[in-house]
């Protein structure tokens, strides 16, 4: 968890720099959203972890005090016994002794309860030390509690400022004629990029299997997979704004899993303007598919992944609409429908 908070960390900081777009305004935000959200989760559990911990050290100090009472308790009692023999109750045994029988029970007994009261005495001091240095063990979780809850308010406060930072923005593309217009000219550039991204990647290298003979065959990356938006150019109905669109939007929920549709190698795996979180596969044969608003990807460039190996997670990021996986196909470089290469989907428009 921390290694991931750390990542989600340099991905903030390095797309927060990146504020020219409407398109990298909502990925810096996405991206606030995701760290804090991890965050959140990481001291969650930290805090699990400190509880454990105070738990075993209040245990510990009870056991601690209990020792130190009892050890108390039979010092008084020893206590009590020399009190009632006296100044000379020590001594009485060995002074009074008829034979050397008698005087070395007495020296027995005498040295038997000296050495009690020092052993009882020496306890009580370890048992008092190692008691303080509990309490203050104690007092230091109880600390690490609070420092941890403190952490935890103010990651809740900052992931949902961002969260409405970000409705904010997706309204004013929504409602403002010249902040949809600058999105949809981001998006064309998004497109070359992923182009770019894809002609640049290293070749998969030899496959086992040819993806080309597999068309029709390969398994679609979510449960259900319904069609959202199919492939084609679409026409946004509040502008009219013609909206190039090469793949299959698919209808998913927050965080479902994202599976590999054919054997591959993962030949890109990040941040990319416009689509979010993205992975891209390489099958071989210079076929390509397209992961775009993932939540979490568990697949960096160069994994090999083998069908039905899960790559990331179904996610919102560097989305306008919510959460949902854009899924594109790529042959030669050239965006395909999907639906020539997978089995029956169902679609929910």
């Amino acid at each position: 968890m921390r290694e991931e908070v750390a990542r989600l960390s340099a991905e903030r900081e390095r797309l927060a720099q990146d504020t020219a777009g409407v398109l990298a305004r909502l990925d810096a935000l996405a991206a606030e959203a995701r760290f804090q959200d991890a965050r959140i989760e990481e001291l969650t559990l930290e805090r699990a972890d400190a509880e454990a911990a105070l738990a075993a050290t209040t245990a510990r100090r009870a056991a601690a005090q209990e020792r130190l009472d009892a050890g108390r308790a039979r010092l008084a009692t020893i206590a009590r016994l020399l009190q009632q023999a006296g100044p000379l109750g020590r001594v009485k045994p060995v002074l009074g002794a008829a034979d050397t029988d008698a005087l070395g029970a007495g020296l027995r007994s005498t040295h038997e309860l000296a050495w009690r009261y020092k052993g009882e005495v020496a306890g009580i001091q370890d048992n008092e030390t190692r008691l303080a240095a509990l309490e203050a063990e104690q007092r230091a979780h109880q600390a690490e509690l609070a420092r941890l809850h403190d952490e935890a308010v103010a990651a809740r406060s900052a992931l949902e400022s961002s969260i409405r930072a970000r409705q904010d923005l997706l309204a004013d593309m929504r409602q403002q004629t010249d902040v949809r217009e600058q999105a949809v000219v981001e998006l064309e550039r998004a497109r070359e990029k992923l182009e770019s991204v894809i002609a640049g990647a290293p070749e998969a290298g030899p496959v086992r299997l040819d993806a080309r003979r597999f068309k029709g065959l390969f398994r679609l990356p979510v449960e259900d997979g319904k069609i959202d938006e199919p492939f084609g150019d679409r026409v946004d109905p509040r502008f009219g704004t013609r909206l190039p669109h090469p793949g299959w939007d698919l209808a998913a929920s927050f965080g479902a899993v994202i599976r590999a549709p054919f054997d591959a190698r993962v030949a890109w795996s990040g941040w990319l303007k416009g689509y979010g979180l993205v992975v891209v596969l390489d099958h071989g044969s210079a076929v390509h598919t397209v992961y775009g608003h993932l939540s979490a990807a568990i697949v960096q460039a160069g994994d090999p992944i083998a069908q039905g190996e899960s790559l990331g997670r179904v996610g919102d990021t560097g989305s306008a609409r919510g959460p949902y996986l854009y899924l594109e196909v790529r042959v030669d470089g050239k965006p395909e429908d999907p639906a020539s290469w997978f089995g029956k989907a169902r679609g929910t428009r």
